[in-house]
This record gives C-alpha cells, structure tokens and sequence, in this order.
C-alpha cells in the first residue's frame, strides 16, 4: 500500500460520490499523511515510512482554492504544510500525458491525484472508447493514482456506481464510495467510506472521517459510523446485521423488517 488499507501501490483507486461529499478534501489529507509522511495520523492510515512525493492533477479547483484548503487542513492538523506539488489542468490526460510524465519525473513523484475524472477524461465520459482512452495513458505512467469521481444512479437496482461508462468501474483496481451526513447550521462533516470492489484483496470494513471547518483550520478525527445511522445505513447488508445483533438475538423475519430487507 501507498496509504494502508486504502490506496495500494502502483494501482489506479477511485473514490465515487455525489457532489459535496469532500472528496477534494480527501485526497488532499491522504496527500498529506503520504507527503508529510504522518504516521501517527487520527484516521489511523499507515503510510510509507518515508515523505512520498506526488502531483495533484486538477481540473476542478484553482490553485489559491487548493492551497488555502491545504493550509487550513495542516493548520486544523497542527502538522507543517506539506509541500504538494499542484498542477492545474484543461487539456484531458490522455493529450496532456507526456507533459504530466516530465512533471513526475521532475520532481521524483510516485504517485497522482486525479481531480476529476469528469473533466481528465474528456469527450463523452459515457462512451466505453473515452475511459479506455483515459485509463491506457494512466498505464504509461506506471505510478500509483487516486482518482475522484461523481455518483450515476441506476434507477432499476439502486446501485450506486461512478458517474460514465462502465469501464470505469472496470478499469479501476480499487473503487471506493463516499457518502455524508452534515446537519444544518453545523459547521462539520461526517464522511463514510465503503469498499465496493477490490481486484487486489478482499474489501475492507467501512471507514469514517469526521470534518470539522472552523476559522482558518480544518480538523479532522476518525469516525465510527456505527455512531450515524445515515451513514450505516449504506454498509453493506452483512455489516448492518452484525451491528444490529450485537442488540441482542433476533429472528430472521425480524431482522429483515428491521432494515428493510428482504428475508
């Protein structure tokens, strides 16, 4: 792993969610703890145990939006701002890539955030030719890549998947939902993360993070999402029944009616 259990070396990690789900700010902790390297960190997430440098690769953000965010987070984190090289971008990664390999190579970096897929993807993001084409120049890159990307919903199964073709889903070795619970008026965040496929191992448990944004610094803290129902809520079945018969034994019948499931 580059970043244990979430992000495994030399494979392309996609995180899907729908808009205003910190996705953004996810990557750039995970650059931080990878970068700094941090690892006695409050997510818990094991890094290398050396500073590994990489490339954020935005086509979302500008650059003032992405350092303040930075600064903020290093600041919240009481850990010195790591010097994350940034790269903001307007062509698709496929027509970009030999510029994007001599920035890497110019600064040694071993891995790349992808920020998003949407727009590095170019043409039609729902034409199977298009996420080939993306992920065929991620290839020749050989390094490690986190890429983010938004929600589609299948209005038939309800399955969440990310937003484009298929192949997407298909390409990526590690696909990563996430989901949030915010109250309003609430000055924080509670994100839930849900290993939906693994081509590398099996899928890990749900993982949460608690943002909290106050006055030029943003915190954060590991969350158990056994303690926000909404995000419970979307663990995976065989999650949701452990922790409802910790409460005690139930029949099947029960349990069903209970989260409403079939038996």
């Amino acid at each position: 792993y580059l970043l244990d259990p979430l992000i495994p070396l030399k494979n392309p990690t996609l995180f899907f969610g729908e808009g205003g789900t910190a996705k953004s700010h996810l990557a750039l902790i995970f650059s931080l703890i990878i970068s700094t390297p941090w690892p006695d960190n409050p997510l818990f997430l094991i890094p290398e145990d050396r500073a590994v440098k990489g490339l954020y690769l935005d086509w979302e953000m500008g650059e003032d939006d992405f350092r303040r965010r930075l600064k903020y987070l290093a600041t919240g984190c009481g850990i010195p701002q790591a010097a994350i090289n940034y790269r903001e971008c307007t062509m698709p990664l496929a027509d970009d890539i030999e510029r994007i390999q001599e920035c890497l190579e110019g600064i040694a970096g071993e891995y790349i955030v992808v920020d998003s897929v949407a727009g590095a993807a170019g043409g039609d993001i729902l034409s199977a030719e298009t996420a080939m084409r993306f992920f065929t120049a991620l290839r020749t890159l050989h390094t490690t890549s986190i890429i983010i990307a938004h929600t589609a919903k299948n209005s038939e199964t309800k399955k969440r998947t990310p937003f484009g073709s298929v192949f997407f889903w298909n390409y990526a070795r590690s696909i990563w939902e996430v989901a949030t619970q915010q109250e309003e008026a609430k000055n924080s965040l509670e994100v839930g993360l849900y290993h939906r496929k693994s081509n590398i191992t099996g899928l890990h448990r749900p993982f949460g993070v608690k943002l909290t944004f106050d006055y030029m610094k943003t915190l954060i803290l590991l969350l158990d999402i056994r303690d926000s129902p909404r995000l419970l809520e979307k663990a995976s079945v065989k999650v949701r029944i452990l922790e409802l018969l910790k409460e005690g034994a139930l029949e099947v019948g029960s349990i069903a009616e209970a989260l409403n499931i079939t038996e």
